[in-house]
Order: C-alpha cells, then structure tokens, then sequence
C-alpha cells in the first residue's frame, strides 16, 4: 500500500481563482489537484515506487523530504508566486527569463511578487509551467528543499519538445535557515539558452498541531461546532481564550486563571449576582471569596480566614494585656495602651487599619474578677476600651480582646 501520493485519492481544491493580469496571458492562473495530505519521502522509497509501478508517482516527489511527519492542505485561491516574464516583479520571482544550468532559490514566504502571502509550511501545493520563449528546448526542471542535496526526480521535463510544459507537485521546504525555501534547477542537457518559469501555487502542507485559526469573535468564533455558528472558541488577544456561548463570552481563560461570566482573576459570578467565587484577586487582596444572595459568607486573605454571617472565622487580632497596657500573649498586629487624656480608658489600634472600624466584630473580656463593667466603642482610628467600678470610676484591670475584621 503507498502511504505517499495516490493519483486516485486526491482532493480539488475548491477555490477557484481568476487569472492575474500578465504582460503574456498565454499560462492561465487556474486551478488543480493536490492532496489533503503529505508526508516527505525518501529517495529509497521513490525507487520503491517506480520498481512497483514502472513510472514516477504523480505528483511528482521530490526526495529526500525534510521531515517525516505527516502534513495537512490548507487550500487557499490560486496565486501566483513566481513569473520570470514579470518585469516589475524582484529577480528571481520576475525580472527576466532563467538560464539552464542554474539553480535559483524561493522563499515561499516572500512578497516578492505581488502576488503571494503564504505563511510559514512543510511544504507547497505548485504547478510549475515552463515556456519556451526564446526557442529550444529545456532537458528538465527538478526542485527540491533549501539546505539538502539536489533531488534526480525531475518535476518537468520536455521529451517533446513543446511550446510550453507544466506539471503539479508538492514541493517541500528547507528547514532551520532555510525555512520555507526551496531550490530549482534548470538542467543544461537541452537546447534553450534562456527560459520562462512561471510557478502558480494552491495551497500549502503544515502539521496538523500547528494549524492556525483566526483570532475571531464572541459573535463569530473561530472555532465553532454543529451549526451553531455564534457559539465555540476564540482569542481576543495574545495568550487569551474565550468561550463564546450564544455570541456572548462565557469563560476566558489566561495567564491569570479562569474567568466565567465577565469576571476577572479567577473570579466566578453568575449572571444574576446572587452568588460567586473567586480565587487570588490581586485587587482586593483576598486569596478566596464567596458569597450567597449577594452577601459574602467565606473570605480569606493575608490576616487568615473569615466566614459566617459575622464574618467571624479566624481573628484578625487577638491579646492577652496587663493593666498598664502591655501585650503579654497574643498577635503582633494589635496594641492597646492605656491612655490617661481626659477619661482613663485603653485605646486600641491595629496595624494597616485606620478606617471602617465600624464593621469589625470585638469581644472583651476582664480577667480579673471585679464588680467591673465595661464599654467597648469603634471609633475612627481604633478602638476605645474602658472599665467602670460601680462608682462609675475609670479602672485599670488586665484583661482580653478579639477582633474579628469582616
């Protein structure tokens, strides 16, 4: 079984090109068969081939390939990458008539012409046509990849000596520094002293893994599926994809995690902000954040983890002080002296916070068994503490607090 180029299992490219104005009309840019698929062969294999068959596969080969992986079509309308008749176009995809005997290198990629924008490939879908402008006959035209010895199968020859001669073949490509290039040579064995090389291509040969897709839209995705053409895949920018469900972004993924339904950071919402999840938002700080009917239930960040309807999980600062004031057991981020202007009290503050105390949850607690009383007031830039004999005197007492941040 050949696993190369069957001449039975071909496919037409579809597209169908108009001819490009030339200086000479007389090679028409049309279109031709090529394969869906290739894979670079062998000059062994080759011989293979004609022992088995008696003649060259068709479209010709040219061996050895550069690589052994197996390429996919990408068909595209017929354009013209080289015509030496085109005086306007740069030496050697134009500017002139080839000379026999001579070997002239194409990049694939280059805009030389006008008339090609071919991205990078494996290979490409040509037909080569050679005209005899000038009288005489050409002996044959082999084309191989840039950076590898010259192929002996031949792409074109001229037994017959004919006006003009062309054939279709799958031309692979150098790789490393000659990515996207490949040779021609003219064979001097033939009478012609100068002739017109004109090479039309239909489409290009690339791993099915690096297929490229367009950078689409929610509306139109680049990937879509069945028929629904207003829901699947596509990329807004650089390192981004989106998933578009009935021309609306659903879910986009990127170097910042997941975000579902327009939120960012990880974040997860629903479309009628009743609940939600989110994860690391650098923006407010927290690593994990939840909530049910619009209200946070569960956060956690730098200071620990806070849940309940209190938000009262894990303190946020807790401490174990002696009557003067003095932390003896407890978190570093809380001090409470005690403060002798106008009414004795303890004045507490915690670090990094000088505002919306009002929403902290504090529990105080004496620690030595007194007729005291206690009062515990949030004020702006922390909070008031102060115990009360039954004289309604200011006392000094040691005692415990918790603060718990929502």
């Amino acid at each position: 079984m050949h696993r190369y180029f069957f001449s039975s299992v071909v496919a037409l490219c579809v597209l169908t090109g108009a001819a490009v104005a030339q200086t000479t009309d007389a090679v028409p840019l049309t279109n031709w068969s090529a394969p869906l698929a290739w894979r670079a062969t062998t000059a062994q294999e080759v011989a293979a081939w004609r022992e088995a068959e008696g003649r060259n596969p068709r479209p010709l080969l040219t061996e050895p390939g550069g690589s052994a992986q197996l390429a996919t079509l990408v068909a595209i309308t017929p354009c013209r990458l080289v015509d030496t008749r085109q005086g306007g176009w740069a030496v050697p995809y134009g500017g002139g008539a080839w000379l026999p005997g001579s070997t002239y290198t194409i990049d694939g990629t280059s805009t030389a012409s006008g008339q090609c924008s071919l991205p990078t490939a494996l290979a490409y879908s040509a037909n080569i046509t050679v005209r005899m402008s000038y009288g005489g006959t050409l002996g044959y035209l082999t084309a191989w990849p840039a950076g590898t010895t010259q192929t002996t199968t031949a792409n074109v020859t001229n037994i017959a000596g004919l006006m003009t001669v062309s054939n279709a073949a799958v031309i692979p490509a150098g790789t490393g520094g000659y990515a996207n290039q490949f040779d021609i040579y003219l064979s001097a064995n033939g009478t012609a002293t100068k002739v017109d090389v004109i090479i039309d291509v239909n489409g290009y040969y690339i791993s099915p893994t690096a297929l490229a897709l367009g950078a689409g839209a929610a509306a139109a995705p680049s990937l879509t599926f069945s028929t629904d053409t207003n829901t699947g895949l596509y990329s807004p920018s650089a390192g981004t994809i989106d998933i578009t469900s009935a021309g609306t972004n659903a879910l986009t993924i990127n170097s910042e995690g997941i975000s579902v339904n327009g939120g960012v950071r990880g974040e997860v919402t629903s479309s009628a902000g009743i609940g939600g999840l989110f994860l690391n938002d650098d923006a407010s700080g927290k690593a994990l954040s939840a909530k049910v009917g619009g209200a946070e239930i569960l956060s956690a960040d730098q200071n620990g983890v806070h849940a309940g309807p209190g938000m009262t999980g894990t303190p946020y600062a807790y401490g174990l002080f002696d009557p003067t004031g003095t932390l003896l057991v407890g978190s570093s981020n809380i001090s409470c002296p005690w403060a002798t202007v106008g009414t004795n009290y303890y004045f507490c503050t915690l670090t990094g916070v000088s505002s919306y105390l009002n929403s902290f949850v504090v529990v105080v607690t004496a620690n030595v068994p007194s007729p005291l009383s206690g009062a515990v007031y949030l004020m702006t830039s922390g909070i008031l503490v102060a115990f009360f004999d039954t004289s309604g005197y200011s006392r000094q007492t040691s005692f415990s607090i918790v603060v718990y941040k929502p």
